[in-house]
């Protein structure tokens, strides 16, 4: 709390406790305190807070000796089974044309009329197991039916008001997996299929004009394409065209043609999952590793993807939650960190410390009262609106060299000479923000200076270098969670010239200089003779140069024998050959950038000799740090593989040991792989480790992508692994980031080059499999041949019989 004297108290309509105290207002909730204090710049009138009151419409009041403070509380609220959802798990939902929320979930259907909800039931129960939702443009919804089991009730269907109309490949849809749904200006019905099994149909896109089904394959979208390609996202623009988000990338489609675009073309990343054309006709992609845009135009001949990454502003990069443009022209971001909102300047955000109950948005949607919706992971949905309240922004002093200026002393500091430094300390007043996120904006005018805002900030300060003489103006804004802007506060200066560019200053300065410069004459030639007597203190200080480097000699040999000693310890631990399976082909190799690398790889065989695990690792730290904790994570691991044969367990057990043995700084990445020879299967787990497994198939090379944290992190994370079917002849590629992330003399990383993908996909079939590892680690040296290693190399090869 702000201060141990409570004053008043009150818990308002959301159950958040507001204290007042004697020096400001903490508010508890979620568990936490946020704390407004007069010391601290917050904008209180007064320290003491005497008494609170809430009004019907949530605005909070607070009385102090020093006035009365006004605060909006109203703008988050949130909805449960408590409030009379059927179930918490939302999967999609939609707002129809008499403003009604529809919500649909596994347990059925749920809508809200503004006041309550209802739980919505069909005579045959069809759209109760919908995972899309889309409103046509005569009013029909339109359901995406998808469930876990195949049944003769996947596909589509569409609800009137009154009666339930279903649709399935045996009426021309493509695909009984619904995986996307979007109604264009023109009220036809596009439909993305993921083709799951080959009886649910195939994967691709339908049109349906009302009467009958155009299919659209996933081939004649792309040709050539992955097995796990499909569409995820639709949308449309004003010039008649449609436009797809692929698990591979974005395809645009003119009613005769498809053109696809790919991370070669500017995309953040290829595995889209959320796709929009905005009104104003700009198409935004959300992956997981950010957002890009692209301001279309008729001709789209000539592609610019503009993208945002958390460098950007942008709060969390995974947009899994859908896109939407709200009536006040803002794009808002679903997140598996909460909400992002771009109105095309600032990014700002919400979470649970702003109210939501949950971080992980799915789907995001607007009513005609300007209401957001958020359905929030399994926590039910949330509505949030808009406050109209912007924020204050006041300077609160100024710092010239080691003096501190208020605002209101300040005017002895408005005439500064130039070259000096100047530091403006402002802050804002805002009880909407969470502190820690409120941001703010800054420019400095004047004397021919870019006069543009700067980027968002969230630092409370500004320094800045006079360099020329002449008038400035200082310009900073506040911005609040909800992007309102504050009226700009200023602050002016008369930049007078340094002293050594003014005349009356300048003359008798150059004359003393010559009277310096004769007294400096005659003090060297006495200079020159103390030089002489100094030779043979410089004679003595040689010889105590050479007994230092002798020392330093005798200690680098020293620490080279310890790195000797380390690198037999770990070189020991590094399996001497690969065990010979049936059914399989093994080999594996480790080389370290220095004597001793993080770096590690370990074959473990089951007691029936069915199955054998294969861990890839790599410890953060280089040299003697970082194998002394690769030794001990290979220790840590045997141990819970010999007692465990669930590799999500292990991973589990390990992460456990690592966070009570590692330093806090320190992590491992690290890929488990199990391979049952007489089932041929292969289950993988992955703990932070970016070198994702290749899986090479008949010239095919796909990415074998699981993910996790990294060990050592976090103690209580769960991990979660995935099967995957071998095949004869598959061969499979284990590795670190040595393998990958190399670069050549432009800077380009070797995967990102293609030259791995080329390279192993021409492997033949009759290569050993020892061959194969070397003939990969010497085309990484090779390709980085002019450049030093900096990061250990490990790659562990699998060819199934």
């Amino acid at each position: 709390m702000v201060a141990n004297k409570i004053v008043s108290l009150l818990l308002d309509n959301a159950q958040h406790l507001w204290i007042g105290t004697s020096q400001g207002i903490s508010r508890f909730s979620n568990g936490s305190f946020v704390n407004y204090s007069h010391e601290d710049s917050n904008g209180l009138v007064g320290g003491t807070i005497n008494c609170i009151y809430q009004t019907i419409e949530g605005t909070m009041w607070f009385g102090t000796f020093g006035g009365v403070i006004k605060h909006d509380n109203t703008s988050m609220t949130n909805f449960s089974t408590q409030d009379g959802l059927v179930t918490n798990k939302i999967s999609a939902g939609c707002i129809d044309e008499d403003n009604r929320l529809w919500l649909t979930s596994a347990l059925g259907l749920t809508t809200y009329d503004g006041k309550k909800f209802h739980a919505f039931k069909t005579n045959n129960n069809l759209v109760n197991r919908a995972n899309r939702i889309e409103l046509g443009k005569d009013g029909r919804i339109w359901f995406g039916l998808m469930s876990y089991t195949q049944t003769p009730y996947d596909g589509l269907a569409s609800f009137d008001g009154n009666n339930v109309q279903h649709y399935s490949v045996d009426d021309g849809l493509i695909g009984n997996t619904v995986s996307a749904i979007h109604v264009d200006p023109d009220g036809i019905l596009w439909v993305g299929s993921t083709g799951r099994a080959k009886a649910e149909g195939s994967a691709g896109l339908s049109k349906f004009d009302g009467r009958n089904f155009t299919a659209f394959s996933m081939k004649s979208i792309v040709g050539d394409f992955f097995e796990r390609d499909a569409v995820r996202a639709i949308s449309s623009d004003t010039y008649g065209r449609i436009w797809l988000g692929r698990n591979e990338g974005v395809s645009c489609f003119d009613g005769t043609k498809f053109l696809n675009f790919h991370q070669e073309n500017g995309l953040v990343n290829n595995e889209v999952r959320s796709l929009l054309v905005d009104r104003n006709n700009i198409l935004w992609v959300g992956t997981y590793f950010g957002i890009s845009r692209w301001d279309l135009k008729e001709n789209i001949s000539d592609v610019r993807f503009q993208t945002y990454t958390t460098e950007d502003g942008l709060s969390y990069p995974e947009i899994l939650g859908g896109i939407y443009h709200s009536s006040d022209d803002l794009i808002w971001l679903g997140t598996s960190g909460g909400v992002s909102i771009f109105d095309g300047i600032t990014w700002s955000s919400l979470d649970i410390r702003d109210g939501l109950s949950n971080n992980f948005i799915r789907i995001i949607g607007e009513d005609r009262n300007r209401n957001m919706w958020f359905v929030v992971g399994d926590q039910g949905v949330s509505r949030y609106r808009r406050s109209e309240i912007k924020p204050i922004v006041k300077i609160i002093s100024l710092q010239l060299g080691a003096e501190t200026y208020t605002t209101k002393k300040s005017k002895g500091i408005h005439q500064i000479t130039s070259g000096r430094r100047l530091t403006v300390n402002y802050s804002a007043i805002d009880y909407l923000t969470h502190p820690i996120k409120r941001q703010y904006r800054y420019r400095m005018k004047g004397h021919s200076l870019d006069e543009n805002w700067n980027r968002q900030t969230t630092e409370t300060h500004f320094d800045y270098v006079f360099k020329k003489p002449g008038k400035y103006t200082f310009e900073v804004q506040a911005i609040n969670r909800d992007l309102r802007y504050s009226d700009p506060k200023n602050i002016s200066f008369n930049v007078l010239p340094a002293w050594y560019m003014n005349g009356w200053i300048l003359i008798p300065t150059s004359s003393l200089i010559v009277v310096i410069m004769v007294l400096a004459l005659v003090y060297g030639i006495r200079y020159y003779q103390q030089r002489r007597e100094s030779e043979l203190l410089e004679l003595e200080a040689k010889k105590l140069q050479a007994q230092m480097l002798e020392q330093e000699r005798e200690t680098r040999l020293a620490l080279e024998a310890e790195l000797t000693d380390a690198n037999q310890m770990q070189t020991s631990l590094l399996p001497k050959t690969a065990p010979v399976v049936e059914g399989l082909q093994i080999a594996g190799s480790s080389i370290a950038t220095r004597e001793v690398g993080g770096d590690f790889f370990d074959y473990l065989i089951s007691e029936n000799g069915r199955q054998i695990s294969i861990a890839v690792g790599d410890v953060s730290g280089k040299g003697l740090r970082g194998a002394m904790n690769a030794v001990m994570a290979s220790g840590i691991l045997r141990i819970y593989a010999e007692q465990e044969n669930n590799i999500s367990s292990v991973m589990s057990n390990i992460n456990k040991a690592l966070c009570q043995s590692m330093e806090q700084d320190m992590n491992v990445t690290m890929v488990l792989a199990q391979f049952d020879t007489e089932e041929k299967l292969m289950t993988l787990a992955n703990a932070g480790q970016h070198a994702y497994p290749l899986l090479i198939r008949g010239g095919f090379v796909q990415s074998v992508k699981a993910k996790g944290l990294a060990l050592g992190m976090i103690p209580t994370i769960p991990y979660k692994s995935i099967v995957v079917d071998l095949e004869s002849g598959d061969l499979l590629l284990l590795m670190t980031d040595g393998i990958t992330e190399p670069r050549n003399a432009d800077g380009v990383m070797y995967e990102e080059s293609g030259r791995l993908a080329e390279l192993v996909s021409s492997i033949p079939a009759d290569m050993s499999i020892k061959e194969v590892v070397d003939t990969i680690i010497n085309d990484v040296e090779a390709y980085t041949a002019d450049e030093e290693q900096d990061d250990d190399i490990t790659l562990v090869a699998v060819r199934v019989s």
